[in-house]
């Protein structure tokens, strides 16, 4: 059976795309497709609802159709998009739905008044949850008490659009949301974070450069990309780093960032062979940017740029060639950045107590600091989010969330595409949509209540910060390239 790619299921079974935590198997083999374990047996396909919707558990935005019966989600399939994820999706994308009928929350919960160890039990409704926060983190303040936001790294925009509203307008600090996703060296170049060359444009490349990524685990989907201009005898791939198995051979150029530093002055055998390339493509990972030198290699990737074909404009000046790809992990990631509305977290900041300590989508395994150290950055703590953890036990008030398969939602990947994830089924109980719950805080608690009040009016409120959603699945070209400081 030959795929529209010209690649043939058996002949990637026999490749064997798979990696430690996201695999293509299920995929690439006719007989994984057929016997998906979770389904198998459970229910026939007339019996199902389909909705076509976006997945938000990675950066790439892979198009699904999340299928459902009832109020149980049954199963989560591939739908076609020839410009991101084609015909494919990885296994921790088809099989994580599992999670989401786990440890959930279904109801808002209030530390007792008189016994913080236990919750109180008669105050497990909205009016109720949403009262304990006005009381306990506004009153004695002035009506506005000092704030301190963050957000997860996979939180949708509408959500992360309504706290960064409602925390500007009722903080007496004037906070910005700290996240927990990538950080860019420029935050306000879209082409220092983007994957500039789109997936499509990755199989017009004929050199790639991996620089501190590990595609098998960040971005499977990717290898199924490239391997289809090696296999034309098109693509040369190299890599400094952590040594990818792509399953095809890699050329292992160094282990360490003073290789990319030697190719940025042009003291590396590598340089002839970029200098030469007509689309040449480097994948640098968003963690290469966290590190302590995370500028200067940043800084490294531009001067590269700069005597290579990198980067190509026209005679107008329009870019016809990006091939500075920042590989991300999260799915709003990049979504987050170009908002414009946020900070990467900072550890410091714990130093400091403030009256309110709102966490939104945020897991304990995401946090770079123990729970013990954050939750002493906070008088009153509140937790909003679909799944509790011990962050979430660790709460004053927590407040339970829709997951990305329960609400519309609004999403960017890599690309800087803006895509709409839609509504497939109800949330378990009383969880509701994230932003709703903000706007509801907002109209609660003393100061100015938000003024959107149905999701049209956000879309436009999203709309003017980030033209990008305003043209939902295609690529806005970022066409200002930075000048180099190298």
């Amino acid at each position: 059976m030959m795929l529209k790619s010209g690649i043939s299921k058996q002949s990637l079974a026999r490749v064997g795309i798979k990696t430690q935590r996201c695999f293509l198997h299920a995929s690439s083999t006719l007989r994984g497709a057929l016997t998906s374990k979770p389904y198998a047996f459970t229910a026939r396909p007339w019996e199902l609802n389909k909705t076509e919707t976006i997945d938000g558990m990675n950066a790439m935005g892979s198009n699904i159709n999340i299928h459902t019966r009832g109020t149980d989600l049954m199963r989560v399939v591939p739908r076609t998009n020839d410009d991101i994820n084609e015909e494919w999706i990885d296994d921790k994308t088809r099989f994580a739905y599992d999670g989401l009928k786990r440890q959930r929350l279904t109801q808002p919960l209030v530390r007792d008044a008189e016994d913080p160890t236990k919750w109180d039990t008669t105050m497990s409704t909205w009016r109720d949850a949403l009262k304990r926060i006005e009381i306990r983190a506004f009153a004695g303040n002035n009506n506005k008490p000092t704030m301190r936001a963050i957000v997860g790294p996979s939180v949708d925009l509408y959500s992360a659009l309504a706290l960064s509203d409602w925390i500007a307008s009722a903080a007496a600090n004037s906070p910005v949301l700290e996240t927990l996703g990538s950080v860019s060296p420029n935050r306000d170049l879209p082409n220092q974070f983007r994957f500039g060359s789109t997936f499509a444009g990755v199989e017009e490349s004929d050199l790639a450069l991996l620089v501190g990524t590990n595609l098998e685990v960040d971005c499977p989907l990717l290898i199924a990309r490239m391997r289809k201009p090696y296999l034309a005898d098109q693509l040369k791939i190299y890599n400094i780093g952590y040594q990818n198995n792509l399953r095809f051979p890699v050329q292992q150029l160094g282990l360490t960032a003073d290789t990319l530093i030697d190719i940025a002055e042009g003291r590396h055998p590598f340089c002839t062979e970029l200098a030469t390339s007509a689309k040449p493509m480097i994948f640098v990972d968003s963690s290469v940017f966290e590190r302590s030198d995370g500028a200067t290699l940043a800084g490294a990737v531009e001067a590269i740029a700069e005597f290579s074909n990198l980067r190509q404009v026209d005679a107008d000046g329009n870019i016809t060639w990006n091939g500075v790809n920042v590989i991300h992990r999260n799915a709003n990631d990049v979504g987050l950045l170009e908002l414009g509305r946020s900070v990467p977290f900072s550890a410091e900041n714990n130093n400091q107590t403030v009256d309110l300590l709102y966490l939104l989508g945020v897991g304990a395994d995401e946090l770079p600091v123990s729970v013990e150290e954050l939750k002493g950055s906070g008088k009153f703590i509140v937790y909003q989010g679909s799944h509790g953890d011990e962050l979430a036990a660790a709460a004053d008030v927590v407040l339970p969330g829709c997951a990305f398969s329960e609400k519309n939602s609004v999403f960017v990947n890599m690309e800087g595409r803006s895509q709409k994830g839609r509504f497939a089924l109800a949330g378990p109980g009383l969880a509701r949509d994230d932003w709703k719950i903000i706007r509801a805080l907002s109209e609660v608690c003393p100061g100015e209540t938000l003024p959107y009040d149905d999701e049209e009016a956000l879309q436009t409120r999203l709309e003017q910060l980030l033209p990008s959603a305003s043209s939902m699945g295609y690529v806005e070209s970022s066409q200002f390239i930075p000048e180099n400081n190298w």
